[in-house]
């Protein structure tokens, strides 16, 4: 049996008292601030958000100084998602529950989407059934007559790749930033990538729309707090990961007693130690806790940066043909689409393509170039058929903007609720 490890001086400096009380009436003062006045809830989740951050970095510096031991950190994590199950939210939905008001106007929302996004769920589920039912018609006719067609069937099958395409673009390309590029799903000229694979492709990804979500998000806060409450929060995750599954633990643990194994003492519903059945405990809590936690980070942070990805790309492509023009007027356009093709291809891995995992899956499964013909239809696309300048400024300003002040009347209909502002689509 492992005995128990001795006992230590605390370091009042990091959870005393003092600290302590600190801690519980920030967060009295942010839930009194959020209930009585939402409008500052912005400000709340800011203090909250830097006042956390400074707390995991404490930590960190501590540990790795050797300075604390590991009940000192544990005592200091349950500190930190104190914070989270408390006052501190990605979305704000939280502050939602506070008031009758804002919960009967937040159920609201909900209805009105829950319809929408019935009917989105159900036409993607019809994409992926008829891509699947097109691609083994697909591979029965390849079996029947070894891939050769007559030139008649051949013109029937690019009309079929055309009214998928076309059917495939009110899926995934509507109410957009990048609608116009659509297009860089399409297949290249006489490639023998059936219409399904392209189909199953764009029914399967993601689209992200600031509209789509902006019901959940609290409006007097904004898409670039969410992002950075939601960096902060994957370095809460983090290290509560690495605190229960890292050798610290217990090397920690050991060197504190001379190299003996020992057990230390934490108090969880009683006096309890830290071994056997109580660790397996908590790290599967860690690992419970971090998987809706980093999904949810993964899905904001992958819109966020989806936003600046495109307008790499855009301004890649902006500046490749600028040069071009200066040398000879004209160069671009009499150039071959291989060629185009080539610069994209060199260009793209260096900005970090967006979506380019669902592409690379189909294209290591069913062995068609998704990817390729992705980068193939951005570069040879009519530069008239891209976005303009001001519209890539539009996810910025909203996505920098701190959101509604929910104290001026003009954030308010003659019925009472909330107008939202139509906010720019982010790919």
């Amino acid at each position: 049996m492992v005995e128990k490890c001795p006992g230590f001086n605390g370091n009042p400096d990091l959870y005393g008292l003092g600290i302590r009380l600190g801690v519980y009436s920030q967060w009295f003062s942010s839930w009194l601030t959020n209930t009585c006045n939402p409008s500052a809830a912005a400000a709340n989740h800011d203090a909250n958000s830097i006042f956390l951050l400074a707390l995991l970095i404490g930590i960190s510096v501590a540990v790795s100084n050797d300075a604390i031991r590991p009940v000192e950190a544990y005592v200091m994590l349950h500190i930190c998602f104190g914070f989270i199950f408390t006052v501190l939210s990605l979305l704000g939905v939280r502050v939602y529950f506070l008031t009758p008001r804002t919960l009967s106007e937040f159920l609201c929302h909900v209805r009105v989407k829950r319809e929408a996004l019935r009917g989105s769920v159900r036409g993607r589920i019809q994409a992926v059934q008829t891509a699947f039912r097109h691609f083994q018609e697909w591979l029965r006719s390849r079996g029947e007559d070894n891939g050769e067609k007559e030139p008649q069937q051949q013109e029937e099958g690019h009309q079929d790749n055309r009214r998928a395409s076309v059917a495939s673009m009110a899926v995934i390309g509507r109410n957009t930033i990048c609608g116009k590029l659509v297009r860089n799903l399409r297949q290249m000229p006489d490639a023998s990538l059936p219409a399904s694979t392209l189909g199953l492709v764009r029914a399967s990804t993601i689209e992200f729309t600031s509209d789509a979500v902006s019901f959940l998000k609290h409006p007097s806060l904004s898409w670039s707090g969410v992002a950075w409450r939601s960096a902060v929060l994957i370095y809460l995750i983090g290290l509560n990961l690495w605190f229960w599954w890292s050798p610290w633990l217990i090397d920690k643990v050991s060197e504190s007693t001379g190299g003996k194994a020992c057990a230390p003492s934490i108090f969880f519903f009683g006096h309890q130690h830290i071994t056997g059945s109580l660790l397996d405990f908590f790290r599967s809590v860690s690992v419970i806790l971090a998987i809706p936690a980093l999904w949810l980070c993964w899905i904001i942070l992958s819109a966020a940066f989806a936003v600046w990805k495109f307008v790499l790309g855009f301004l890649a492509r902006w500046l490749v043909i600028t040069a071009l023009e200066r040398i000879s007027p004209g160069m671009w356009d009499n150039l071959y689409d291989g060629t185009k093709f080539a610069i994209g291809l060199c260009l793209t891995p260096f900005m970090l393509w967006d979506n380019i995992w669902p592409y690379v899956v189909i294209d290591g499964f069913l062995g068609s170039p998704v990817l390729l013909h992705g980068i193939y239809s951005f570069w040879t696309i009519e530069s008239g058929d891209l976005p303009g300048w001001s519209d890539l400024w539009k996810p910025f300003i909203s996505f920098m903007s701190r959101g509604t002040d929910l104290s001026s009347g003009a954030a308010r209909t003659p019925g009472g609720r909330l107008e939202e502002k139509k906010q720019a689509s982010i790919p």
